[in-house]
């Protein structure tokens, strides 16, 4: 059963759907927030404190560590496992100026599993506990690859050089073992306690810290080297994971990797008598459609613009970034992320921003950004030329200016674009009307499905019925290590069927009739 929680941090809101989660933390983990929980749920260290609106009674170990005044506000650790009732609403307050340090004596051994989302730009660790399948412990970290380029493309071509592939494959094996020493440090266990370690990544990712040759994945028909699950032998010898097995999730394709199976197991595709959508939103976006009786998968260059990319005044979604707008009687109200001063716009902001002006009426269905001539309002004097280029001013101070340019209109229009056709060809190709859309990756979190919708992403009759899972690979990794629901690797991979879409002579009609600001006739 479906679980919905609204998790709210930096006064900023999100909607999960977890299933069956075990504790709180598994929640906000999904929601992807990285929440401190140093003590593996004992209750010792008090640095996963939430707080609560909904029926939560506290636990044992609750009414000892927190004041009477912090359990009538509704304050909660978020590690200990209970029950987690639906419509719960979280708050995450802001972090404590001194933190009481506490140590943890006595903590009771378990033994762990870890899962590793293996991603472009970070690297996501979650400890798993065994004995009842919580999520103990997380940690993100930067991807060290990115020293050899941002995107996939990047690495795949510097590690053409196979003295780059190898320095590539350390550099994140050290980043990775490093940071999992110290997680475990942090809880009082050490690598002897660790028996499995599954690691999903994109195709590339996985060659590489693997160090298999990616010569194949540079050039048509980009056909991986290995596509099964795979055993990294090397890895067992290293710090923290010693002695436990290392296995690499199996890959579909040369641009649909294990991230996307773990994906496909996260929302439980394999087992669902209704038919489902998945969309992983990323430069690469992979879509999977199907259900029990089979899948189809396929990825969209969506390229970076979902990322901040390619876009003027872009940026990731750190503090500082345009991430929601409202215009009403046209004023323009910012919402940016970590209350700070405006830097830029992410990804999430910049189709916020785009749905809101077209609504206004600054954009129009075809993408073109109006001069102020055509605009009507006071919003008109926000629309001016910038050399060649038109842009709408967003923010304006004596040192600063963020603007929204007709460019970065297009690279949103050529991405959501990709998307609409890949998800619309796969339902033609299956013949099935999916009921639910899982949407994959914290990017995913900050999205209103309406405003997918209004713009043309997704059909609108999905619109309602579109949930978005966080850290899907995680929590698909999660479902595998523990195997509930019952995973058959074998069956599943037997079951997935790779479409290429530029093979589909029906593409470019589709992409082009995709472009449009406008929401979808099916």
């Amino acid at each position: 059963m479906l679980v919905k929680t609204r998790v709210s941090t930096n006064n900023h809101e999100v909607i999960v759907h977890a299933e069956q989660p075990g504790n709180i933390l598994e929640i906000i983990a999904q929601a992807g927030i990285a929440l401190d929980a140093p003590c593996a749920g004992l209750g010792r260290c008090g640095k996963c404190r939430v707080r609560v609106q909904g029926e939560l009674p506290p636990d044992s170990v609750e009414t000892a560590v927190l004041t009477v005044e912090e359990i009538s506000e509704g304050i909660r650790l978020a590690c200990r496992k209970r029950h987690i009732p639906a419509d719960l609403a979280i708050t995450i307050p802001p972090a404590p100026q001194e933190e009481r340090i506490i140590t943890a004596y006595g903590i009771v051994p378990v033994d762990i599993g870890i899962a590793i989302d293996l991603g472009t730009t970070s690297v996501v660790i979650a400890f798993i506990n065994l004995s009842d399948g919580t999520i103990m412990a997380m940690h993100s970290i930067l991807n060290p690859q990115r020293t050899y380029g941002a995107d996939v493309v990047s690495r795949i071509k510097a590690g053409l050089d196979r003295g780059v592939l190898e320095k590539m494959m350390t550099l994140t094996v050290s980043s990775m073992t490093r940071d999992i020493e110290e997680m475990l440090s942090g809880i009082g266990l050490n690598g002897s306690r660790v028996k499995v370690v599954y690691i999903a990544g994109n195709t590339a990712m996985e060659h590489i810290i693997s160090g298999m040759d990616v010569s194949s994945l540079a050039k048509a028909p980009y056909k991986p080297v290995f596509t099964g699950m795979r055993n990294i032998q090397y890895l067992k010898s290293k710090p923290g994971i010693a002695g436990a097995e290392v296995r690499l999730f199996p890959l579909i394709s040369g641009f649909v990797g294990g991230d996307t199976v773990a994906s496909i197991l996260a929302c439980g595709m394999d087992v669902s008598g209704e038919t489902i959508a998945l969309i992983d939103i990323g430069t690469n976006a992979e879509i999977a459609l199907g259900n029990a009786a089979g899948i189809l998968v396929s990825s969209a260059p969506a390229g970076p613009a979902f990322e901040g990319g390619q876009i003027r005044h872009g940026m990731r979604a750190q503090p500082g970034a345009i991430e929601d707008i409202h215009i009403v009687d046209d004023d323009v109200d910012l919402q940016v992320k970590g209350n700070a001063v405006p830097e830029g716009i992410c990804g999430s902001g910049l189709i916020r921003i785009v749905a809101e002006l077209v609504r206004s009426g600054v954009i129009t269905e075809e993408g073109e950004l109006l001069d102020a001539g055509h605009i009507e309002g006071n919003l008109s004097l926000r629309s001016v030329k910038k050399g060649d280029e038109q842009a709408f001013v967003l923010y304006k101070s004596f040192d600063r200016e963020i603007c929204l340019y007709q460019s970065d209109v297009r690279a949103l229009q050529l991405a959501k674009a990709s998307i609409a056709t890949g998800l619309e060809l796969l339902i033609e190709r299956s013949g099935l009307k999916p009921a639910r859309l899982y949407i994959a990756g914290a990017f995913g979190n900050y999205l209103n499905p309406d405003d997918l919708a209004f713009i043309g992403m997704i059909p609108p009759y999905l619109a309602g019925d579109t949930l978005f899972i966080g850290d899907s690979v995680i929590s698909g990794l999660k479902r595998f290590i523990m195997n509930e629901p019952v995973v058959d690797m074998d069956r599943l991979l037997s079951d997935i069927r790779h479409i290429e879409l530029a093979d589909d002579p029906a593409f470019n009609k589709k992409y082009l009739s995709m472009l449009a600001l406008t929401p979808r006739v099916r």
